[in-house]
């Protein structure tokens, strides 16, 4: 049973959140492809590096920026307009574990974007995941607007998207769900993850560039 009413200020930050997060991801498969142009990877073959660890190095900077622009959203709309008020400190560890499992999900979403990136031949793939992509996610996921007021299709449609699913489980925070409520929902974050990276892994150029 749920304890708390969500309000519209509580709702749209969570939802703005999990939509920015998301160019995290286009933001550092796009500073690769600056780096392939400069041979920065090629370079690093060179000197014996594995390919795996410049991939990786694109997971832990998308987890750790994603971390910490989360962290920083929340601390100020708390401070500065006391989104959250009168919350428990189990209220916010929750916070903080469910946000280190939604950078898990963004880190593995910039290395497919970062392999994407390396195939083509031009920036396209975060042109396109930042410009389409994201707000098609947002729409489904309800940062918009809730969507389950549209559609309950919708809703199970976006609940498959990581920032959706990430949003209910917010939500269902907020409203006083216990964890173990949520967790279906992070089991899917976390295996979206290994699958998006393994995809990744997969895609990611190992021997040379065209």
């Amino acid at each position: 049973e749920t304890t708390t009413e969500v309000s519209a200020f509580q709702y749209f930050t969570i939802g703005m959140a999990m939509m920015f997060s998301l160019y995290v991801a286009s933001s550092i498969s796009s500073n690769a492809f600056i780096e392939k142009k400069q041979d920065v990877l090629l370079r690093m073959m060179l000197a014996g590096e594995k390919p795996v660890r410049y991939l990786l190095s694109k997971v832990v900077s998308g987890y750790v920026l994603a971390v910490m622009q989360l962290g920083i959203l929340f601390g100020l709309s708390q401070l500065l307009f006391d989104t959250f008020s009168e919350r428990s400190s189990e209220f916010w560890l929750t916070i903080v574990a469910i946000t280190f499992i939604y950078a898990t999900v963004i880190g593995a979403l910039t290395a497919l974007l970062t392999s994407l990136t390396l195939m083509m031949p031009t920036d396209s793939v975060s042109g396109i995941f930042s410009g389409l992509v994201v707000t098609l996610f947002a729409f489904l996921g309800g940062s918009f607007t809730p969507v389950e007021q549209i559609s309950p299709f919708i809703r199970t449609l976006g609940n498959w998207t990581p920032n959706g699913a990430m949003m209910t489980v917010y939500l269902q925070q907020i409203q006083g769900y216990s964890l173990s409520d949520s967790m279906p929902l992070l089991m899917r974050i976390l295996l979206l993850s290994a699958i998006l990276f393994i995809i990744a892994w997969g895609l990611f150029p190992k021997r040379r560039f065209s």
